[in-house]
């Protein structure tokens, strides 16, 4: 069964391709994120979602710090993976990597397991029952 459509759906559609936030299209109409990406898709033609391209990776240039998109190779992706791995390591808050590089939650911990790189020797006690 199809979802049905929300009133303000032409409106949704005109915030996003003007720029405005996610966050403040969610927060306006009173719509989830999967909504919204729906309603995008289901436009004629479907709308092209904003972000980097789907072939390049964001990665620091240890020269100066800035960012900058490459394109995405096995030696790109290893690189990636070092950088955040050091920023996750020397505590760098976990919104700022996800803000800087571009990925979201899973993708971090799947480069850096909860846990690991911490940079704590501590153990978990065990308990004898």
């Amino acid at each position: 069964m199809p979802y049905p459509r929300h009133k303000d759906e032409q409106r949704i559609v005109k915030a996003y391709k003007s720029g405005t936030p996610v966050a403040g299209i969610l927060d306006t109409f009173s719509i989830g994120t999967s909504t919204l990406y729906r309603i995008l898709a289901r436009q004629d033609p479907p709308v092209p979602l904003r972000g980097p391209p789907q072939d390049t990776l964001t990665v620091m240039d240890p020269a100066d710090g800035s960012f900058a998109l490459v394109d995405k190779t096995p030696s790109t992706l290893v690189l990636r993976a070092e950088q955040i791995i050091h920023a996750y390591q020397s505590g760098m808050l976990v919104a700022d990597i996800l803000r800087k590089w571009h990925i979201n939650t899973k993708t971090l911990y799947h480069i850096v397991p909860p846990g690991r790189y911490s940079g704590t020797t501590r153990t978990t006690p065990r308990v004898n029952l």
